[in-house]
């Protein structure tokens, strides 16, 4: 009980030690999926009494920091492998759920709390390959039938059970690829210049890049080879000429020569309309008459159309329009100045429209 009061004493000064230098947002920032990390590679730190859940399979390749009041939850069926130290703080609290896997390829820093619920017959597995360290008031809780495996020393022997089997460090023993850099740029003709390194690569196969608009779906729009074996410097590039209009996000999936992968945080690119939206006639005397022209390299409908008055009140509003043949249909508008709202994958254009 000593230790429990103690450890919410300390809360209690950080907090307002923390509330007096640090913005709301910063306090209560997010990382992807409003605060769920899905496939794809982790920041550096779980920042400020952020709340995240760990969804699929996530990679940290350096250190992985949780600081003051955070909480890290891997969730069941889920994975965390954190290539290098994994440290958590003071208050801040490191979940694996029954089912979970966490594996650190370095040491385990606990100054705050750390609890294990998972099940050896469910493959609920943490594996440390370092050391496991307590500093301050850091407690490791583990549920009946987890399992804690460490190849160091650690600092709660008794709560240990060995170093890893060899069945489970042959899991992780490498990952496909090191990852060093992934960017895109959209050029002027409208193509996405994908370009990406790589520091490491062990029995590697090839990429698959994929695409989304609705940071959901993604879909494979090209392979490019990998190099297989290499401890330096790989670069690598490829070009999307068929880029959608929108908010578009690319990601790497890295697949090995066993058909195992590992999938990468997606990379976001705007392809705007850039003005090549219009309306006409405008000024217009019928609405119905209004029509809507699109660039040419538009396909398909938009995603949807909406008409406001100068008030900002809704007038009209369509899903799914269709701007060769759709119809705004709406009687008795008075003469003046009105906005039509065109949204589409992400992307939001305003038109002024004069009725007289």
């Amino acid at each position: 009980m000593k230790r429990i009061i103690l450890s919410l004493l300390i809360f209690t000064i950080s907090f307002t030690t923390i509330a007096q230098n640090t913005s709301a947002s910063e306090q209560f920032t997010d990382w992807d999926n409003n605060g769920g990390w899905s496939n794809g590679t982790s920041p550096g730190a779980v920042t400020f009494f952020e709340d995240i859940e760990i969804d699929g399979s996530v990679v940290r390749i350096d250190d992985l920091d949780l600081n003051l009041g955070s909480v890290l939850t891997i969730n069941t069926g889920d994975s965390l492998v954190v290539d290098g130290n994994l440290n958590v703080s003071s208050s801040s609290e490191l979940i694996v759920e029954e089912g979970g896997y966490l594996y650190v390829n370095g040491n385990l820093v606990n100054e705050g709390s750390f609890i294990i619920f998972g099940d050896f017959t469910n493959d609920g597995i943490i594996a440390v390959s370092g050391n496991y360290i307590e500093n301050g008031l850091g407690d490791l809780n583990t549920g009946t039938n987890s399992n804690f495996y460490v190849n160091g020393t650690s600092d709660d022997p008794g709560n240990t059970d060995g170093i890893i089997p060899p069945e489970i460090q042959a899991i992780y023993n490498t990952l496909p690829i090191e990852l060093k850099s992934f960017e895109g740029i959209l050029t002027q003709n409208k193509t996405t210049e994908l370009k990406w390194i790589t520091a490491k690569e062990e029995n590697f196969s090839h990429f698959e890049i994929q695409r989304s608009i609705n940071n959901q779906d993604f879909e494979v729009i090209g392979t490019v080879n990998g190099l297989g074996e290499s401890n330096s410097d790989v670069y690598y590039s490829f070009n999307d000429k068929n880029v959608p209009y929108g908010i578009v996000r690319y990601r790497l999936n890295a697949v090995d020569i066993d058909e195992s992968f590992e999938l990468f945080e997606a990379i976001e690119i705007q392809n705007t309309f850039s003005s090549e939206l219009k309306a006409f006639p405008n000024p217009v005397t019928d609405f119905s008459k209004l029509r809507i022209v699109v660039p040419q390299d538009l396909s398909g409908k938009l995603n949807k159309v909406a008409l406001y008055d100068n008030a900002g009140s809704l007038l009209y509003s369509q899903t799914n329009y269709d701007p060769i043949d759709g119809k705004i249909e709406i009687e008795n508008i008075k003469e003046g100045m009105y906005i039509l709202k065109i949204t589409h994958n992400g992307l939001t254009e305003n038109l002024r429209i004069f009725k007289h």
